[in-house]
């Protein structure tokens, strides 16, 4: 269980939450992670909001994927594969705090697992909130917090990410 983000790009003349709906039953539909073959702009946007996050934060790394296990176990060519998975994952150090990005070719993730609490919330929600601004800054995007039901005001909702995280990593 995760306190989950997501990072999506705001349509001209759409309501952000009408957006955020569709994204959400676009998903729901289909179970493809990357649906369609990559597109270079696309892939290379991708690594360089990876390549910025490191810079942010050098512990990041971003996860490599076992492509040949994975073909085996989809039952599909390692250049499927490859096509299928090619979002980036983008972690910390194995004894971090369990922040997980994961860049997608229009919109972007943040996890973090409930086991936090105190200081420790704290310090975690202002590492999120500092890669949260660099992807809004660089990337374009907007943060929907499902979590809250609303489009975040990075300079105002820290607080009440922090508090809405810590009731139920609280209840644990």
């Amino acid at each position: 269980m995760s306190y989950d983000l997501h990072l999506f790009k705001p349509e001209s003349g759409v309501d952000p939450l009408e957006a955020i709906e569709r994204l959400f039953e676009d998903d729901e539909e289909s179970e493809e992670i990357n649906v369609g073959a990559p597109v270079p702009e696309k892939e290379l946007r991708k690594r360089a909001l990876a390549q910025v996050l490191i810079n942010l934060k050098p512990k990041l790394e971003v996860f490599e994927f076992g492509f040949k296990e994975l073909a085996e176990t989809d039952g599909i060519t390692e250049d499927e594969a490859r096509e299928k998975y090619r979002h980036l994952e983008l972690n910390g150090a194995e004894d971090g705090n369990g922040i997980q990005i994961t860049l997608l070719d229009d919109t972007a993730d943040i996890t973090v697992p409930y086991w936090h609490k105190g200081d420790a919330a704290k310090e975690t929600f202002q590492e999120i909130w500092s890669y949260l601004t660099l992807l809004e800054k660089e990337g374009g995007f907007v943060t929907y917090d499902p979590q809250l039901e609303k489009i975040l005001n990075l300079s105002a909702d820290l607080p009440l990410a922090i508090e809405t995280y810590e009731s139920v990593a609280n209840s644990f």
